[in-house]
């Protein structure tokens, strides 16, 4: 209707994963293990959303989203390689027999259950203040029947974009200006647990999806970007320039930490084609 707007999205998702494990003895003498595994999948992927949109007074609009994808069954094939090998050097192996050797194996990757809700406020052209949730019920993903032993896991994203004058005649008053943040799978234990543990969602949010050796991997970064007005009557369409700056993992435990800096470049046409001209 005129405030309210669904709608559903079909994906095809393909492409390989490779993943190898192995355990190995220092002393030559010890027989030492490693699987390789290859899974390719190939299938349909189907979500939806509902948009809700409310002009509010002084021409401030109030805009709210929801987003769901059900648990689904995705077809893939999987080939592994299973050997028991000697370590004569540190890279010289002598095999001794395959334990283990599936080719072409038909079978199912069930993917969790995700929903994601947002919503934003904004006074025409000037400004936008927005924030974005998205969980992710990795718990339940399984491949080919067993448990992937991931977390449940829950990524939270705020920001605000701002454009000084979209009237005035000065190129940079056109120009909008943007900040964010975003931060994976916080703990809310604390929080929870002082409520009284009502909502139950100190088990959704404790752990992070990635855990290794007890310690969570999380993700956080903040965001600023540019969009700039391409030349034209009017400045209807936009480069969009952003930039990221996160920090990955922890150096708990001897494990790594990663701190890097991501460049994105879009495009964002508002064009009017096919308007056809009217004569009075």
């Amino acid at each position: 209707n005129r405030n309210l707007w669904a709608g559903v999205n079909a994906s095809y998702i393909y492409g390989t994963t490779d993943r190898s494990s192995r355990v190995e003895f220092t002393e030559s003498n010890y027989l030492n293990t490693r699987i390789t595994n290859t899974l390719t999948l190939s299938d349909f992927y189907l979500d939806a959303g509902l948009m809700y949109n409310k002009q509010l007074k002084n021409g401030k609009t109030f805009t709210a989203g929801l987003t769901f994808s059900p648990q689904m069954d995705i077809n893939g094939r999987r080939d592994e390689l299973w050997l028991n090998y000697y370590l004569r050097t540190s890279t010289n192996e002598l095999k001794r027999d395959t334990v283990s050797f599936i080719d072409k194996e038909k079978g199912v990757v069930r993917f969790p259950i995700q929903a994601g809700l947002g919503f934003s406020f904004s006074d025409g052209d000037k400004w936008m203040i927005g924030f974005d949730a998205r969980y992710q019920q990795w718990k339940d993903l399984e491949i080919y029947g067993v448990n992937a032993g991931l977390n449940n896991s829950l990524r939270i994203a705020s920001g605000m974009q701002w454009k000084p004058d979209a009237k005035s005649m000065k190129y940079f008053n056109k120009v909008t200006y943007r900040l964010g943040g975003f931060y994976s799978s916080p703990k809310l234990t604390d929080f929870t647990q002082s409520l009284g543990g009502v909502f139950l969602i100190g088990d959704l949010f404790d752990k992070t999806t990635l855990e290794v050796k007890t310690s969570d991997i999380n993700e956080a970064g903040i965001t600023f970007g540019l969009g700039l007005p391409l030349r034209g009557k009017p400045y209807s369409s936009d480069l969009d320039i952003s930039f990221e700056l996160s920090e990955r993992g922890t150096i708990k435990q001897n494990l790594v930490r990663e701190r890097y800096f991501r460049v994105i470049l879009g495009l964002t046409i508002r064009e009017e084609w096919f308007r056809k001209p009217k004569f009075d």
